[in-house]
């Protein structure tokens, strides 16, 4: 990133890499800007690490539906865990994303895989929750 842009591709792998949902979703959280919730959740999903506040490398749902992470603060000491969002709420963000992107169904396949994979653990009780969550990864 230079001022804020990025920087146009200068060779066809670069022009490759610009069309992958991974960096297309990069772009999108450039936009929404440093502060924004959803970009922190992309973010963290993604694997990226920022020199400022960030959620970690993983989340966990709570047994009431709440997804919660560690948060790093501006000068990368950890603060616990906090709330990221509930699982309706986590799923909505990559689902709009996915419209928003026009992605097409390998790439949302892939980018829900992901999200999924970010949630080291699940503590809800009842069956029927857990189902609606991986449900809405396939």
């Amino acid at each position: 990133m230079i001022n804020g842009r990025v920087p146009e591709p200068a060779t066809e792998e670069q022009w490759q890499s610009r069309q992958s949902w991974e960096y297309r979703v990069a772009e999108v959280c450039l936009r929404a800007g440093p502060n924004s919730r959803a970009t922190n959740i992309l973010l963290a999903v993604l694997g990226r690490s920022r020199p400022c506040r960030t959620f970690g490398h993983y989340g966990n749902i709570l047994e009431n539906g709440v997804i919660v992470s560690n948060w790093f603060d501006e000068d990368g000491i950890c603060r616990g865990f906090v709330p990221v969002a509930t699982v309706d709420k986590y799923t909505q963000v990559f689902s709009e994303l996915g419209g928003l992107l026009r992605l097409s169904d390998a790439d949302l396949i892939a980018m829900f895989k992901k999200a999924r994979a970010w949630i080291h653990r699940d503590d809800r009780k009842t069956l029927e929750k857990q189902l609606h969550f991986v449900k809405s990864y396939k």
